[in-house]
């Protein structure tokens, strides 16, 4: 085999790799048995630095040269990490997501779990994938938009793959007060008589309203003792 091309941009290189008697226009889509090759411009130079060129002296594989198999597997290897990270990046900027969750989608989209390891790893040292901080983003958002409690947002995170380290973490970071104005706005929304009139809500529709608060992540002591604070 040889390669065939190398074309080089800010974004990427593309390698072009056919068998010596493969003609120039008989790439895959006509037919052909040329293979390409999308490796990203830090891939590139590593690949060369490993095969003992010098990309800072601008020597590096070029066309013509023969490929053997110790070449074209480094070129294979070089293209399925690239694709594995440029893949995690367009899932992180759709939405938040844990370390566990990013590699279990890379796999189900066809990445082998060492690209798709090694993609999370490369992005969290770019700081693009930081399972804290992206606990403590969700947090904030659902305390407010939500208007829902520790314990929800704990579970939640937790059901998204997040440690239940970083969940808990995440949940204790929110200000106590915004805790408080998504309870009162719960109380408002499913028994606001407990605001206006406490005496006159009979012990079942007390339960149930409790009940209903537990279930948007609000502990029964906090409930109470905001009841107690706004009693009038």
């Amino acid at each position: 085999m040889i390669i065939r091309a190398v074309l080089e941009s800010p974004m990427a290189v593309t390698v072009a790799v056919a068998p010596d008697e493969c003609p120039d226009n008989r790439g895959p889509e006509n037919g052909g048995a040329e293979e390409v090759f999308v490796l990203s411009p830090g891939e590139w130079k590593r690949l060369n630095r490993s095969l003992g060129y010098d990309p800072g002296a601008g020597l590096m594989l070029s066309a013509g040269q023969p490929v053997d198999e110790g070449i074209y597997d480094a070129l294979r290897s070089a293209h399925g990490r690239t694709a594995a990270v440029r893949d995690a990046g367009r899932l992180l900027a759709f939405s938040d997501r844990s370390r566990s969750a990013l590699v279990r989608r890379l796999t189900e989209r066809g990445h082998s779990r060492e690209d798709a390891l090694y993609a999370a790893e490369f992005l969290e040292k770019k700081g693009l994938l930081d399972d804290g901080e992206a606990c403590r983003r969700y947090a904030q958002s659902a305390v407010r938009s939500k208007h829902v409690g520790p314990r929800r947002i704990t579970a939640y995170l937790m059901s998204r793959g997040f440690s239940a380290e970083d969940a808990k973490a995440a949940a204790a970071s929110v200000d106590p007060e915004d805790y408080r104005e998504a309870l009162l706005w719960q109380i408002r929304k499913k028994c606001p008589a407990l605001l206006e009139s406490p005496g006159e809500v009979d012990a079942a529709a007390r339960g149930k309203a409790m009940a209903a608060l537990m279930r948007q992540g609000f502990s029964a002591d906090g409930i109470r003792t905001l009841l107690r604070e706004t009693a009038p």
